[in-house]
């Protein structure tokens, strides 16, 4: 079984990031984090940006302090399949979407689309990512979005809802994007970096 615990600590270890965790039952576990990905991680759970909160080493340590954590896979290769503030039945689903989980969860057809007008450069994850803060009309820090909308999240959203029609082919295939959602959420695996890597 994958390991699981409550976090402790955050450290910036200049070109990673670790986040240590009182592992259940035993033990301290760690896990490394390229630059990149946890900052995508921090903004997606927390809705800010890591630019901003990164004077204060503090501030992004006390964001995650005290919640839960789950790994699964080898040394620099896990994934963080939850990150929640209380353990919850996995089964059940939230009444109203919260995290970028949830939201991939309850809106799989939308993900997807919003994958195939990113030209698969978005994950599943991240597409769930920028759904939420659209719908909460937050500003999305990922680079397509920053680039093509100027952290318009809404608009992107918007914009991938109205060309679903024309999601078929090379590089916005939506039948490709939607089994990868699935996938994603039935088994949590999911590309990395982008969507058709």
């Amino acid at each position: 079984m994958a390991p699981a615990g409550e976090i402790l600590s955050v450290r910036d270890e200049g070109t990673i990031w670790q986040i240590f965790y009182q592992i259940d039952g035993d033990g301290v576990g760690v896990v490394n984090f390229d630059w990149r990905l946890f900052a995508q991680m921090y903004e997606s759970e927390t809705g800010l940006a890591l630019d901003a909160d990164y004077q204060s080493t503090t501030a992004v340590r006390d964001h995650f302090r005290g919640r839960r954590i789950r790994v699964d896979g080898e040394p620099f290769h896990e994934t963080v399949s939850f990150l929640e503030d209380q353990p919850v039945d996995a089964t059940r689903m939230p009444r109203v979407p919260v995290t970028p989980r949830d939201f991939l969860r309850r809106y799989p057809r939308i993900c997807a689309h919003i994958i195939c007008h990113s030209l698969g450069y978005a994950s599943p994850t991240t597409a769930a990512s920028i759904l939420m803060h659209g719908h909460r009309r937050e500003p999305d820090y990922c680079e397509w979005i920053w680039s093509c909308y100027g952290t318009n999240a809404k608009k992107a959203v918007d914009d991938a809802i109205a060309g679903r029609h024309s999601h078929r082919g090379f590089m916005a295939d939506f039948d490709r994007a939607y089994s990868l959602v699935q996938r994603a959420v039935d088994t949590g695996d999911e590309p990395l970096f982008g969507s058709w890597f």
